[in-house]
């Protein structure tokens, strides 16, 4: 341990020449000490009430007052320091009844060359007390803070709608504000297993006090067990963020980046339903980071709304018809096809949901039209995702019916000639 300050020690003795002694012997060692001494209990209380101090070295034996009373006096002020007893000889039962009682050390006058590296190291240990009360500080901290972004999340959502609506582009908004339920519930399914594990750890540590196990050991494993699912829970967030940042520029960028990125944010959701998603591509989806015909140009980021939001009608229609028919399973086919001369490539998105009612079809894509039973929807995200498809990409979309479900097609043009 390195220590480039003078130390402030305490000296409760009744003989100044006792105190020099040991603080010579200190010094001896390379520290710089400054002290002050005291010979009683209320001497002792005021010292400790109204100065800082680094370390106490305490006489076993003074006349009206003993170690033993200055020890009950020390632990009384709940202090991180080492306290250190001295003395010329003392029982053997006694000393060890005096290290139970919370004393740090006990040093025999008649042999000082252990009051230096018994001191460095309960110096050391106080320090690594202070740094895991820190973190454990910290945590609690950033639990509470975690609590109170969950507990105003309503609030914050509520005044992005309002500034939502007071910009120009009100179909685009709005149709964000459609999926911000949906992506709620997605972060609530994300966040829901780190949350309880971290609501264990916190509560274990009144049980581990209660039972003498808040060892360094056990502080340390919760550390780090806790601070692993608080960047579990930040990863999620990064996730989030990237997959819907807008982008100002127009890109290029892997088609199979989108439909992954879909997948696995909804994925909690997916798991819960029993719901599994499969992908296939006409020629071969492990050579898409090199093959020319994955490349599609344009912003991605309203690519990902488009295929978010065509996956959460899946999500949903399965799950309505696992509520009305008692099936427990349901699954979502996507594929990449790559129709021979022609420069695009369509991505199929099909579903065992059971279709749309007749007569619904034509109307699947005006604005504020829904099938969905009220308050589960406003109608804007097909009419966004078309808009975007066919005029943000110049490509087309179309759904229709098929056995036992609902296909979904969008047909984009590729980045170079394929």
């Amino acid at each position: 341990m390195h220590i480039n300050r003078a130390l402030r020690a305490l000296i409760i003795d009744d003989s100044e020449d006792d105190a020099l002694l040991l603080i010579r012997e200190l010094r001896r060692n390379g520290l710089a000490i400054e002290y002050e001494t005291v010979a009683s209990a209320k001497d002792m209380g005021e010292m400790l009430k109204n100065k800082s101090w680094d370390f106490i070295l305490c006489d076993f034996v003074i006349p009206g007052f003993g170690g033993m009373e200055a020890l009950s006096t020390f632990k009384e002020f709940g202090l991180n320091m080492p306290f250190i007893l001295v003395s010329g000889k003392i029982p053997e039962e006694e000393a060890i009844e005096a290290l139970k009682s919370g004393a740090g050390d006990f040093i025999l006058k008649q042999n000082l060359s252990r009051l230096y590296p018994a001191l460095i190291r309960e110096l050391d240990d106080a320090n690594s007390r202070k740094a895991k009360r820190r973190a454990l500080e910290e945590l609690l901290q950033t639990k509470n803070a975690l609590e109170e972004l969950n507990a105003t999340l309503a609030r914050k959502v509520e005044e992005e709608v309002e500034k939502n609506r007071q910009k120009d582009a009100v179909m685009i908004h709005q149709s964000r504000l459609a999926v911000m339920g949906d992506m709620l519930s997605v972060v609530a399914h994300h966040w829901r297993q780190p949350l309880n594990a971290l609501g264990l750890i916190i509560q274990d540590v009144k049980e581990a006090k209660k039972y003498g196990e808040m060892t360094d050991e056990y502080i340390d494993g919760m550390i780090a067990g806790a601070m692993g699912q608080i960047n579990l829970m930040s990863k999620t967030i990064d996730d989030f963020r990237g997959f819907f940042r807008p982008k100002e520029t127009i890109e290029t960028f892997l088609l199979k980046d989108n439909i992954n990125g879909g997948v696995e944010l909804l994925k909690p959701q997916l798991d819960e339903y029993n719901i599994t998603v499969n992908a296939v591509c006409d020629k071969d989806m492990s050579k898409c980071d090199t093959c020319d015909t994955r490349l599609i140009c344009g912003y991605q980021s309203e690519l990902n709304q488009v295929i978010l939001n065509i996956l959460l009608n899946a999500k949903d229609a399965i799950r309505e018809k696992q509520k009305t028919t008692g099936v427990k399973e349901g699954a979502i086919n996507i594929s990449f096809t790559h129709p021979k001369d022609t420069k695009s490539v369509i991505i199929s998105i099909s579903d065992n949901g059971g279709g749309i009612k007749t007569g619904v079809a034509d109307k699947i894509f005006e604005p504020y039209f829904t099938t969905k039973e009220q308050g589960k929807g406003i109608g804007i995200g097909l009419y966004m995702s078309k808009v975007i498809v066919e005029q943000n990409f110049k490509g087309k979309i179309g759904i229709k019916n098929i056995q036992g479900g609902v296909e979904a097609t969008i047909e984009l043009p590729l980045a170079i000639d394929a």
